[in-house]
């Protein structure tokens, strides 16, 4: 209960000045919720270096919403049309679930959710899903923007980057990727659509 509270009043106090959208915009995970929730357009650039080939861009829509279950949750299901840049004339569908954890407290976390979309159940992620950590998002106080750092090492390679709040409808997610199996970046911008 305290949390759905602080989602509340976090949607009041930090949402509710999106004409003077600042870095005190999103003061809590509550906010950080509330503006997640929606649908989004998402345009994605991919430039790797290893594996060599790995140059691209997707575009989609993700759909963030409430996980039914675990109130303090909201669901992330990204679906899209790949590109390559060395086959152009060929899309790839693609997909992606996130589960977004938004507590009372610092850090909002992040996990990966394995499963494909269609393997739907009625709340949406299917009967038997694996999540596995990806990031922990905090503010950056350090950036004069309003952005969340993060780190994520996998096996041997290391992600890092940000999320970035542009603005009331639209916020910027890129990666860096550094290690012996891959070395390249991840660029997105999301736009909201409802």
């Amino acid at each position: 209960h305290t949390f759905m509270w602080s989602l509340i009043t976090g949607a009041m106090m930090g949402l509710s000045t999106a004409t003077s959208f600042s870095p005190l915009t999103l003061r809590s995970p509550a906010a950080v919720y509330a503006f997640l929730e929606g649908r989004w357009a998402v345009q994605k650039r991919l430039d790797y270096a290893i594996p060599a080939g790995w140059r691209g861009t997707m575009s989609g829509e993700v759909t963030v919403r409430p996980r039914p279950s675990q109130p303090a949750v909201l669901m992330w299901s990204e679906v899209g049309d790949m590109r390559l840049d060395s086959q152009p004339e060929s899309a790839i569908s693609t997909h992606k679930n996130l589960a977004v954890r938004c507590t009372d407290d610092w850090p909002v976390s992040v996990f990966f959710v394995d499963g494909d979309p269609k393997d739907a159940t009625d709340d949406g992620w299917g009967v038997a899903k694996k999540q596995n950590l990806f990031v922990h998002l905090s503010p950056d106080p350090s950036s004069g923007e309003l952005r969340f750092g993060f780190e994520h090492l996998c096996i041997n390679d290391l992600y890092t980057g940000f999320m970035t709040f542009d603005g009331p409808d639209s916020f910027r997610w890129d990666w860096t990727i550094k290690g012996p199996n891959k070395d390249g970046k991840i660029s997105q911008t999301f736009r909201k659509l409802s």
